[in-house]
């Protein structure tokens, strides 16, 4: 099968002689107002080819149909006396109807031949339109294979391979539609300072190698790349298509990509001047999920107060000093095999209904597990203002635990409160 539009021109000019049994042939392309000859091939290497008559192709251009010698064009002679030619030409149009190529062919008879009948029946004319239909057909499907082709190459971008192929087969996936989603946004600590005291150069090989193996962990694990802004990846599972376990994939992204961090500091803090860190955000919701860009950008993803909590509680991760931090709605939805502990409940900017804060530990060993219970009880205090119980039990793990963000920070609110009063809304912080 012909897989260029150059092998298909080939075949259909070898079909012409093969099939309709003519002497000659070729495929002309339309050129502007003019032509321009591709392919030849005789079945007599040695027969001389006649000159395609201009009046021959000005029918095909007009009538856009085939058109032979008994129809409405007479029959040739050529510039020689000695041979005379009968030809035939059919029209190629694309998809549009508009005449890209004429196949033509032709018969003679010579002085050394004069016996030989170079009449181009109708006969002859169906079977070359037949051929000229065949390559009007194969651009066809050439051209919808490399829709297709360039149509999964842009889902790609954004979807595993399997869903953007899914997509392609069916792209009512891609409707927007209510959907109950979970939505990570990651975040590069110190990308600022970086960008400020190192070359341009470095700050953008840095954020392809950070964003392409944070991507990768989104990919991994089934989820949809949303966007890039600057330093921060956005990702979504539960659309297009549903993932009833949303959460769970989520979450296991994000701690691959603390994974992944390993690697991308062994590759880069020599060259950055240290370490990075990453703060990765997790929240569960309602949202209208599709195409979230215009006509002239597609962009699949999330819209609604999910989304914005979600990056809301990113945000939160720098005052808690955490990697992950999640939302109630996404912890309530894991399996026991994720550990996990409640750190606060907060009212973040421009949304007024608190939301319960649960840090995702990497790696969480017996030491983790001691301290997460300590931490509850005294956070238990806190909130029923037994303060001083609280900030004894925070100090304790303060001590055990000096760069424990979420103990230093309940140990300061409690120290606050037992001087100062409870604040307005306590305990919601």
């Amino acid at each position: 099968r012909a897989t260029t539009p150059v092998e298909l021109y080939q075949s259909a000019v070898y079909g012409a002689v093969q099939i309709a049994g003519l002497d000659n042939a070729r495929l002309i392309v339309r050129d502007g107002d003019g032509w321009d000859e591709m392919t030849i091939l005789s079945s007599d290497k040695d027969a001389p080819l006649q000159e395609i008559d201009r009046q021959v192709l000005d029918h095909v251009v007009k009538e856009k149909r085939t058109v032979w010698e008994h129809g409405e064009v007479v029959s040739l002679e050529s510039r020689e006396l000695s041979t005379v030619w009968s030809v035939a030409a059919s029209p190629i149009l694309n998809d549009e109807g508009e005449l890209i190529a004429a196949l033509c062919g032709g018969r003679s008879r010579s002085e050394e031949f004069p016996e030989k009948n170079c009449e181009i029946t109708g006969v002859d004319a169906m079977l070359l339109e037949l051929v000229a239909s065949g390559v009007v057909s194969g651009l066809s499907r050439m051209t919808r294979e490399d829709s297709a082709r360039r149509l999964q190459l842009q889902f790609e971008q954004f979807f595993t391979p399997d869903l953007a192929r899914r997509i392609q087969q069916d792209r009512s996936l891609l409707e927007g539609r209510d959907a109950e989603v979970s939505i990570l946004f990651c975040d590069v600590c110190g990308f600022s300072g970086i960008c400020e005291e190192k070359e341009t150069s470095l700050t953008f090989d840095w954020m392809y190698d950070v964003l392409s193996e944070l991507s990768q962990c989104v990919l991994d694990h089934h989820g949809v790349l949303v966007d890039y802004v600057g330093d921060e990846l956005m990702a979504m599972w539960g659309a297009p298509e549903t993932q009833s376990n949303h959460a769970e994939l989520a979450c296991r992204t994000a701690l691959n990509m603390i994974d992944a961090l390993k690697r991308l500091n062994d590759r880069w803090s020599d060259r950055l001047g240290g370490p990075f860190d990453l703060q990765i955000g997790i929240n569960s919701g309602q949202v209208r999920a599709g195409n979230t860009g215009s006509e002239h950008k597609f962009k699949y993803g999330p819209r609604g107060s999910a989304v914005n909590l979600a990056s809301r509680i990113t945000g939160s991760t720098k005052y808690l000093e955490t990697r992950i931090l999640m939302a109630e709605s996404t912890a309530s939805q894991l399996p026991e095999s994720f550990h996990h502990r409640r750190v606060a409940s907060i009212r973040v900017i421009n949304i007024d209904e608190p939301v319960s804060l649960y840090e995702l530990p990497y790696c969480p060993d017996d030491d983790w597990h001691t301290a997460r219970s300590l931490y509850l009880d005294a956070m238990s205090a806190f909130e029923t203002k037994g303060f001083r119980y609280a900030a004894s039990l925070a100090a304790g793990l303060v001590k055990d635990h000096p760069n424990d963000g979420p103990s230093l920070l309940l140990l300061s609110r409690a120290v606050e409160a037992i001087v100062n009063g409870p604040k307005p809304g306590h305990p919601v912080w």
